[in-house]
Formats: C-alpha cells, structure tokens, sequence
C-alpha cells in the first residue's frame, strides 16, 4: 500500500516529491526506490506522522494504492527499519478513500478526497502478442524479457 496525492486532473502522485506519478494498472519504475508499506495500518500511519515536513505536496488531498511491487533483481524485498519495503517496480491495481474516520483525524479536511467510479470501456482490451519464454527463465528475468504486462513470479502485493 501506498499513500500519495490526488491532482485536480485525477493522477496519484508522490506526496514527498510531487512528480512522480502512479498511474492504475501501469507500472512505475524508479532507481532510488519505491516506498511502500504491507497494511493498511502502516499506510496510516506513515501517512499521517512520518512524511517528512519538506514533502511537495504534504496538505494536497490523497487517496491509499493498493500495488504489487517488486525488485528488479528477483530478490524478496526485505522492510527497512521504519517498517517500509523499499521496491524498484509498482503496479498500483486499486484506489482506496483516505478516509475521515477516527484513525485519520490528523488529517486536515481538504487532504479527503473522494474517488471517481470507474467506468468500464466501451472497446475491448488490447491483448499483446506473447511469446513463450524459454525454459532457462523464471522469476525477475522473465518478466523482463516478456514486458510489462505479464506478472513476475517475484511480484508481492502491498
């Protein structure tokens, strides 16, 4: 899970940095780093006491992703001592509210943000081309060699 910030136009941004972006069911990469917690107790929490006072975007309103992320090396991502994962790679599949309830209190009344529904698309999904993989891949290296729109064995959901 992850907490960021909701745009006039509708994109999830990172709160601390203000540019980078999360789009639903695209996946972003980053070499410094992803972060994201495995609750949504610890979204929470992080959300409302551990953002760094100089983040970008720290009263814009925010919403929770839920992702699944993943490291580029197929390696398990391990929790940092603040109990966060740090990943390379997210694919941010759900939108959850962040919320006006008691567990978000601290939260100022502009940061509620209510998501839009989704509507269904009127043209039938593209389906790319796959290929088999060869028998000497699995895990990280698969999914690298077959594209962003297949699932890792390695990917873990957040």
């Amino acid at each position: 899970y992850k907490v960021v910030a909701v745009r006039a136009d509708g994109m999830f941004v990172s709160i601390f940095d203000g540019r980078t972006e999360y789009p639903l069911e695209q996946t972003t990469r980053l070499r410094t780093g992803i972060y994201a917690s495995d609750s949504v107790e610890a979204v929470v929490v992080h959300g409302r006491l551990r953002l760094p006072r100089r983040s970008a975007l720290l009263d814009a309103p925010r919403a929770i992703l839920r992702l699944y992320g993943w490291l580029e090396d197929g390696s398990d991502p391990v929790p940092s001592v603040t109990g966060k994962y740090r990943l390379d790679s997210v694919l941010p599949v759900a939108v959850l509210p962040w919320s006006s309830s008691v567990a978000h209190a601290q939260v100022p009344p502009q940061a509620i943000v209510s998501i839009p529904e989704r509507r269904p698309s009127t043209a039938p999904p593209a389906r790319p081309a796959q290929r088999p993989a060869p028998a000497s891949m699995t895990g990280a290296a698969t999914y690298r060699e077959r594209g962003t729109h297949l699932f890792s064995e390695r990917m873990q959901a957040f």
